[in-house]
């Protein structure tokens, strides 16, 4: 499957959670001024890594990564984030990144035809069966409308 990865919000100059290389195999996320923290994972299940109060307090970086009322940066990881990472390498291939840029207005077409034409927005039946049901018969119509335009032509 190839989609566009979330960037996650941009607030300014400020450093974002992209700018830091997260190696989930080594456990371990380093700071773009080349600082390491660890990853830890809390009793909630959450994982992330927290930088040192006292390295951050010493980097030239900390007024654009550091959050005023924080004393330390905190990174915090999705529970998918190593899929995160292997999508954006993928983006990265120059061949993928076109190819996902000329796919993808016709794949929001599509959704929006979906949405507007034949109204699934929402499932109209209860019960996963029946609305799985609702969105074969709706891709059957999508698939069909073009065929039997071009077999009438």
């Amino acid at each position: 499957m190839l989609a566009p990865v979330p960037a996650g919000p941009a607030r300014d100059d400020r450093i974002q959670k992209r700018d830091f290389e997260i190696d989930p195999d080594a456990g371990t996320v380093t700071c773009p001024a080349a600082q390491i923290a660890a990853i830890r994972t809390d009793p909630s299940g959450q994982r992330r890594a927290r930088f040192a109060k006292a390295v951050c307090d010493k980097c030239p970086l900390r007024d654009r990564c550091v959050e005023p009322a924080r004393g330390a940066r905190t990174v915090n990881l999705t529970p998918d984030e190593e899929l995160l990472i292997a999508a954006r390498q993928a983006l990265d291939d120059p061949h993928r990144a076109e190819h996902l840029r000329r796919t993808r207005p016709r794949i929001e077409r599509l959704l929006g035809l979906l949405a507007h034409r034949y109204k699934a927005r929402k499932a109209r039946y209860l019960g996963a069966a029946k609305a799985r049901l609702q969105a074969a018969w709706t891709a059957a119509l999508v698939n069909l409308n073009p065929i039997s335009r071009h077999l009438t032509a």
